[in-house]
């Protein structure tokens, strides 16, 4: 009797172990595998950063793709640029900016396809740069200012048009290309903007050769001698102004010249009543060339220490004369003047 008891209790405790084994032990049924692949069908484009694309800068483009279950995957993708020349983009789908504009990047992988319209925007000024900070000149005198406009990276932007002015009218006249011209002694300033960016520089303007511009003068000239007559000149007034190397102005309606004839001479072929009319001439250092084109008359003369007297030689070429011989001639008469102030 007892002898059974022990075998039943043998044979529990073996049934129990097998069971114990049986459930610790890892499980041959295989797992379940979803036999149909999943396929592109959703592309999204997105930028890396917000910042805008400049020219000659780029930008990260990122390629979001998911199955048709919403499911994201990851497969290679083509990128392209509807704009080569304004827009590129590489492999990577990394875009830069070529040029001012826009272009459309497109993103395919599988079924799906994105497109993101990319716009280039020109770099933007932060600097403006002036060939000189400070320039010295006489009235009259010019003065040729150039500006460069440069982007945060040092790179100059020469697209973009730079707007002159002068914060004085009466002692500096600017022109649109950045040359200015002294007219009167002072100070002022050449101002050049760009974009909102704004450089300055100090000029000065000193009395030129000629003084305060413009001036009236007064000539007269004692005596004009030519072949068979002598004039006198006297009370002519004109008004010049010094433009660099130049002198410009005009003869007032005044002014009185008288000719005589010399005894036994020709007669006299100067006109007393031409008119006067501009003046032209130039001026280098202290020398005065003055044209009087209507009336044929020059004076070349050197101005005083002071800018106050011109003296010289005047001279007026006579109107054209048939001589007896057929032969064309004109007449010159030349005398000293004297103008001033």
């Amino acid at each position: 009797m007892l002898r059974t008891v022990r075998r039943a209790a043998v044979r529990a405790a073996l049934l129990l172990a097998v069971a114990a084994c049986a459930e610790s032990a890892p499980s041959t049924q295989p797992v379940p595998v979803d036999p149909t692949p999943r396929e592109v069908t959703q592309v999204d484009i997105v930028a890396v950063g917000d910042a805008p694309l400049l020219v000659q800068g780029s930008q990260q483009l990122q390629a979001r793709l998911r199955a048709a279950d919403g499911r994201e995957l990851d497969a290679p993708v083509a990128w392209a640029s509807s704009d080569p020349a304004v827009v590129g983009v590489t492999p990577q789908g990394v875009v830069f900016g070529v040029a001012v504009g826009e272009a459309v990047v497109s993103a395919t992988a599988g079924r799906g396809r994105a497109e993101r319209r990319v716009v280039v925007a020109p770099p933007s000024v932060t600097a403006l740069r002036l060939s000189h900070v400070e320039v010295t000149l006489a009235a009259g005198e010019t003065h040729a200012f150039a500006a460069v406009a440069l982007a945060a990276d040092g790179r100059v932007l020469d697209d973009r048009p730079v707007v002159f002015r002068g914060s004085d009218d009466a002692t500096l006249a600017v022109a649109f290309d950045g040359r200015v011209r002294g007219l009167r002694p002072g100070t002022a300033q050449l101002i050049a903007e760009v974009d909102g960016v704004r450089a300055t520089a100090r000029v000065t303007v000193t009395a030129g050769p000629l003084g305060d511009a413009p001036s009236r003068w007064s000539l007269r000239v004692a005596a004009l001698a030519g072949a068979g007559v002598r004039c006198t000149l006297d009370g002519i007034a004109f008004r010049v102004a010094q433009s660099g190397d130049r002198v410009e102005g005009e003869f007032s309606p005044g002014g009185r010249v008288a000719c005589a004839p010399v005894p036994g001479a020709e007669p006299p072929f100067l006109t007393p009543t031409a008119p006067h009319g501009p003046i032209t001439g130039t001026i280098v250092g202290r020398e005065v060339r003055l044209y009087a084109t209507l009336s044929r008359w020059t004076f070349v003369g050197t101005l005083s220490a002071d800018g106050r007297t011109l003296e010289g030689t005047a001279w007026h070429v006579g109107e054209p004369h048939v001589a007896a011989s057929g032969a064309t001639t004109a007449r010159r008469y030349e005398g000293a003047f004297v103008a001033g102030r």
